[in-house]
């Protein structure tokens, strides 16, 4: 999560829990949250969809944001198989893309990723809530805008994909290269983690 996020809700740690954290989006989040803020307040809906800036988020995880994702997959390999709990403030875009390139490198089929991905969707009801007291309070315009962000959207993890190929060429380049894993250390990570 952003500084930005973590000053209005903090984590609450269990005790002995070590802490990290990897902010990805540290000033994007910070404005659209202020953009989305400020067009509910002033009723202003018409030319402004946030959803396309979360999109462009997804193009970015893989290249601006490859240092997190590096400590990200390091840390869930020193661990050995020790639980690891990484999440952001939905719970379905950062915290998505995270996962996906974990399942990737256990080797799941890129189709059963994007479905598991995609269950956001089927889980997402206090989110939803949410969005029904924006419209309660704003309504049907301010839910047509905020109802995209609730969800997740196949496009978007195809884009954090297509972003990757562009960026690395494949996905074995990104493991090497980007993530800084050998054939060795992706080896650590599924005998820790497969069964």
């Amino acid at each position: 999560r952003s500084g930005y996020e973590i000053k209005k809700q903090p984590d609450q740690i269990p005790a002995g829990t070590q802490y990290l954290h990897l902010p990805v989006m540290e000033e994007a989040n910070e404005t659209l949250s202020k953009d989305i803020r400020y067009h509910l307040e002033n009723r202003i809906y018409e030319g402004f969809e946030p959803a396309n800036q979360i999109q462009v988020a997804y193009g970015q995880f893989p290249t601006k944001f490859t240092p997190e994702y590096k400590t990200y997959i390091h840390t869930i390999l020193e661990a050995k198989g020790s639980p690891v709990l990484w999440h952001c403030t939905a719970g379905k875009d950062r915290t998505g893309y995270a996962a996906a390139i974990l399942l990737r490198l256990l080797g799941v089929d890129q189709k059963v990723i994007c479905e598991d991905y995609l269950l956001s969707n089927k889980y997402a009801k206090l989110i939803d809530e949410k969005v029904l007291t924006a419209v309660l309070f704003r309504g049907p315009k301010a839910y047509k805008m905020l109802k995209p962000l609730m969800r997740v959207h196949e496009q978007w993890i195809e884009t954090a994909f297509t972003s990757l190929k562009s960026e690395w060429g494949n996905f074995q380049t990104y493991v090497n290269q980007a993530l800084g894993l050998s054939a060795a250390d992706v080896k650590k990570l599924q005998d820790a983690l497969l069964e």
